[in-house]
């Protein structure tokens, strides 16, 4: 009687084993299948397609300087920034102003811009980096460099 009720102890357990076996094999492969699965194929992608925009018209638009530099010893140091704007229009027009308002004309005249640099009335030349909201320009001996974003 005791060797019967260990016997059936014995095959419970292979049963329970079995089972138990059973569940996490299949836990097992699911999960694998839930992670190795995406959501979308890349071929589904819906993301807006960024295009460059010429420099020509990214610069058009009002800018507020954020930094000016000047070279010291070989490396570039910031100085106090005045409250400064200018803006750049499709017509080859720039004015800068030193109030927000845009009120107070302080000077201006008109630009162009020949391969990626940025040509004023006055003659002055400036290297020309516009990187989405953030426009750099060095002037052509390289000891100055303003930092401006986009209004």
């Amino acid at each position: 009687m005791i060797i019967r009720n260990i016997n059936l102890e014995i095959m419970k357990l292979k049963k329970l084993s079995r089972r138990m076996f059973t569940i996490a094999a299949l836990a097992a492969v699911g999960l694998a299948g839930t992670s190795l699965a995406s959501c979308s194929r890349s071929s589904d992608n819906n993301d807006p397609i960024i295009t460059a925009v010429p420099i020509e018209q990214a610069i058009i638009g009002t800018w507020k300087l954020v930094k000016r530099e000047g070279k010291v010893g070989g490396q570039f140091v910031e100085s106090p920034v005045t409250e400064s704007y200018e803006v750049y229009e499709a017509n080859g027009v720039y004015k800068r102003y030193n109030d927000r308002a845009l009120t107070n004309l302080v000077g201006g005249g008109t630009y162009r811009i020949e391969n990626d640099i940025l040509v004023l009335a006055s003659r002055s030349r400036y290297k020309l980096e516009i990187n989405g909201n953030t426009m750099v320009y060095t002037s052509s001996d390289g000891s100055k460099r303003n930092t401006y974003t986009k209004q």
